[in-house]
């Protein structure tokens, strides 16, 4: 069944002006952009897909009146049309925070969708790079770069989101004022979650070498991480640089910026850190985010075993 509006199925205004409020308390909790956007889309589809199965336009009731088979059938038709079961257990999630609103409002209620199983999620391991394979790209990745400051501002960043353990946004959003850096370096993560990170000798010396060759003057409001032409980063800049690392050395096309906090952190925890020192250095707000790095090195334990034990 698709779920495609005819003229005469449209979306009540009261459903839209709640939706539009909802989404304005999201960006008031800050929320990131990035999951506002999926969100309206999620409920802008679920939206037109229950126009279309209850034949009615959805209104704040008939979002109150929805049966635990109307919310199946949309788990249904979302796993159809999309095999990432990601996507449909945020789609559920937007879903919830929605109704959820809807009744903190006095707008409606609807206690159907408590009774939801949501579908299971695998878990996905992160691949970070092993000690060697960073070792060999510290010398590649500043190569790559067509002029010397540049190859520097690259080697810069690499260690710094290895040895610090960053976000690339988070990186990017240092500023020159920063400089140089200090032995413990004040990060606001993801949420506006504040963490102090501690600062290797040799990240400061490769920022300070990135800083001294660097031909523009950069002043104390600025990124510290600046373009070829002077401006901020972007952030796809430094995504380039990696996949070309990646061609150039063989490496797994899961070797991403963000692959280097997930080496930093798999590293920490194959040299006896402990998980809540990790969670404290990541920023992760559970520990059961950061928990998924035991199960990688349990992996590799594994492995090992069953190389060194094959069976005959």
């Amino acid at each position: 069944m698709d779920p495609t509006l005819n003229q005469d199925q449209i979306i009540p205004c009261e459903t839209v002006t709640a939706l539009n409020h909802y989404l304005g308390q999201l960006r008031l909790r800050d929320s990131s952009p990035h999951t506002i956007d999926a969100y309206g889309r999620d409920l802008n589809g679920f939206f037109k897909f229950i126009t279309d199965y209850r034949q009615e336009p959805v209104s704040l009731q008939l979002l109150s009146d929805l049966k635990l088979m109307d919310f199946r059938a949309y788990i249904s038709f979302r796993s159809a049309q999309d095999h990432h079961r990601r996507s449909v257990l945020r789609a559920i999630t937007a879903l919830r925070g929605f109704l959820r609103f809807l009744e903190q409002q006095g707008l409606g209620r609807n206690d159907q969708i408590g009774s939801l199983r949501l579908p299971a999620v695998p878990i996905s391991l992160p691949r970070p790079l092993s000690p060697s394979e960073i070792n060999a790209s510290l010398p590649e990745i500043q190569s790559l770069a067509h002029q010397d400051w540049l190859g520097k501002r690259d080697l810069a960043l690499f260690i710094l989101l290895y040895g610090a353990g960053l976000r690339i946004a988070e990186a990017l959003a240092i500023r020159a004022a920063n400089h140089p850096l200090p032995e413990i370096l004040r990060i606001e993560g993801k949420g506006g979650k504040v963490r102090l990170v501690p600062i290797l000798p040799i990240i400061q010396s490769a920022v300070a070498d990135y800083v001294k060759s660097c031909p523009y003057r950069l002043l104390p409001d600025q990124a510290l991480f600046v373009g070829a032409r002077g401006d901020e980063l972007n952030p796809g800049v430094v995504q380039r640089q990696m996949r070309l690392l990646r061609y150039r050395l063989g490496l797994a096309d899961t070797v991403t910026p963000h692959a280097l906090r997930h080496s930093f952190a798999s590293h920490l925890l194959a040299n006896g850190g402990d998980l809540r020192s990790i969670q404290e250095l990541l920023g992760h707000s559970s520990l059961h985010s950061t928990q998924v790095y035991t199960q990688i090195d349990t992996a590799k334990l594994k492995d090992a075993h069953r190389r060194s034990h094959p069976r005959g």
